[in-house]
């Protein structure tokens, strides 16, 4: 591995590869299905089983002290030989190296915050699992979960550079942080005066998930709890974490300015709304298990998302009745014995588009402007066969890139 210019960055996707564990060719595989699904990098390398998720923490750690300038490339290359080879942790890897302060445990983000008594242990592992599904930085969802604000934040991180370069002791550090102020209580249900700083319940709200009196109610609770908004409405079964997770993704994006308050509510109540839909409970016999999702077809999985409505139907059947070849597709899986357009009708269709490779066909070549949603959604279905993410997840994502907002995040 070659020397860095100081002006190059350490994108997680060249680290990778100039840590030897990946090839470029499957970096640029993952970054294609990293792009048609919104899913991280970083995690779509672990879901198609390139990179082990143990060897991508360990390059993320790696990525913030070469960032910080406190190792050099050299030094992460031989470290993670170890960690590849031996199994310990990347710290330790460098600790055996002879670096003294390889900054990598005591100094994390999280185990900062937990010391100074700004996040609970199980909040940081609630945030921790949020960050790993939805792709945002920690200190981000917290952010989002209004448990700190962005000066605090900025605060933390200077202070754990300055940790991980010796320049001051980690008591002065947690007493640092212990003292800071942070997020104001009250704001997780209440309207911002900035559209920019949508909070958490106005989107669920907006969504049409839960009622504003009940945010309100539910902010109340978990702040005498000393709780997260988030936490506590998984906690007491008000919405699930995969609905935390799409939620917090959006109100981030809408923090960007990527996307409206409006336009936010509606991809969330879009995604949601499958879950009491008369379809999923029947393509999944009342209930969501593992064998029901790994066998679930294409064409029910775009049907749940509400891609293939009903009215897509029927355009589909008029636009094939004018295209000969389509027309001998649909026959042939159809087995009526007729070739023309006359023998198309709703329920031929329905059974030419339960074959994934003609449904693929049809749907390209009748709304080409569609490739990419239809390309998104196969890639998706693809990682719930293979039991790599969960139907909801998918389904989820699905709807975020159906909305052709830009859902990506810099790693």
């Amino acid at each position: 591995m070659t020397e860095y210019a100081l002006e190059n960055d350490f994108r997680l996707g060249k680290l990778l590869v100039d840590l030897d564990l990946v090839s470029r060719t499957r970096v640029e595989q993952a970054a294609v299905l990293s792009s048609l699904t919104t899913l991280p990098l970083g995690k779509l390398l672990s879901m198609l089983d390139y990179v082990p998720e143990r060897l991508i923490k360990s390059t993320i750690e790696a990525q913030s002290l070469l960032r910080d300038r406190l190792i050099k490339p050299d030094l992460a290359k031989k470290a993670m030989y170890l960690v590849r080879s031996s199994g310990i942790s990347f710290g330790e890897a460098l600790r055996a190296l002879g670096f003294e302060n390889p900054g990598t445990k005591r100094s994390r983000l999280g185990e900062l915050l937990t010391d100074s008594k700004k996040v609970g242990e199980k909040q940081l592992e609630f945030g921790l699992a949020i960050s790993n599904s939805s792709g945002l930085p920690l200190g981000q969802v917290f952010i989002l979960m209004n448990k700190i604000t962005e000066d605090f934040l900025r605060v933390a991180l200077a202070l754990q550079r300055e940790l991980r370069r010796g320049n001051i002791e980690r008591p002065r550090v947690i007493a640092r942080l212990a003292t800071a102020d942070q997020a104001d209580e009250t704001a997780n249900s209440l309207p911002s005066l900035n559209s920019e700083r949508t909070k958490l319940g106005e989107l669920l709200v907006s969504a049409g998930i839960i009622e504003e009196e009940k945010v309100t109610q539910a902010s109340e609770i978990s702040a005498s709890l000393n709780m997260l908004l988030g936490e506590f409405l998984v906690q007491k079964a008000v919405i699930e974490r995969d609905v935390l997770t799409l939620a917090l993704k959006l109100q981030s994006l809408i923090w960007q300015g990527r996307v409206s308050l409006a336009q936010a509510a509606g991809i969330l109540k879009d995604a949601t709304s499958y879950l009491s839909s008369d379809d999923f409970k029947i393509a999944t016999n009342g209930s969501v298990s593992e064998i029901d999702e790994k066998s679930i077809s294409l064409f029910n999985f775009f049907r749940l998302s509400g891609y293939l409505s009903a009215p897509m139907l029927h355009d589909a059947v008029e636009k094939l009745k004018t295209r000969p070849r389509l027309i001998a597709s649909v026959m042939k899986h159809a087995e009526t014995g007729h070739d023309t357009a006359e023998g198309v009708n709703q329920e031929a269709t329905r059974l030419a588009l339960k074959d994934p490779r003609t449904l693929r066909m049809i749907l390209n070549e009748i709304y080409p402007e569609d490739r990419p949603v239809v390309d998104s959604g196969l890639v998706l279905h693809k990682l719930v066969q293979d039991g790599k993410m969960s139907l909801k997840e998918a389904l989820f994502n699905f709807c975020i890139k159906r909305s052709g907002i830009d859902a990506s995040f810099d790693s």
